[in-house]
């Protein structure tokens, strides 16, 4: 029996699944103030193996060879890559390439990758926007060089 019979206290939960995670929200409110803002009180990787992979890429350009672009995009689709942020000479047009391949000929709305070009940013700069970015997921950044 709930704890809040009888009380105008009302509670709604919401298991959510999300970017691989089993989120568990719960939101509160009352008959007269109406209900409050959803908040995560629980958070878990779906596999084991989710927490481990990186979601957060820095990629430094120039690439060794464009074609290596292919098959490193298909992979970040693959494991849910959530940011691919391009660095060094040459990176907006990596991004481009990247968004392209991405893209592809526009029938799969599912494909997406967010990515952003930093040509005159330090990379310690960088480094702190992917560190930033969807901070709340704790996912690492991985350093790669193509």
């Amino acid at each position: 029996m709930s704890p809040f019979v009888g009380s105008p206290i009302k509670v709604a939960w919401l298991i959510a699944r999300s970017f691989g995670f089993l989120r568990i929200l719960v939101r509160f409110g009352t008959s007269i103030g109406g209900w409050r803002q959803w908040k995560a009180v629980f958070s878990v990787p779906l596999d084991r193996d989710h927490a481990a992979r990186p979601q957060k890429i820095i990629l430094h350009a120039p690439i060794s060879d464009e074609a290596l672009l292919d098959a490193f995009v298909e992979q970040c689709l693959r494991d849910d890559v959530s940011l691919v942020a391009v660095v060094g000479p040459g990176c907006s047009r990596i991004e481009d390439v990247i968004d392209e391949i991405v893209v592809g000929d526009g029938n799969d709305p599912t494909r997406f990758l967010c990515t952003t070009s930093h040509p005159d940013q330090p990379f310690e700069d960088v480094m702190n926007m992917a560190i930033i970015w969807e901070y709340e997921r704790g996912d690492p950044v991985e350093e790669v060089r193509l």
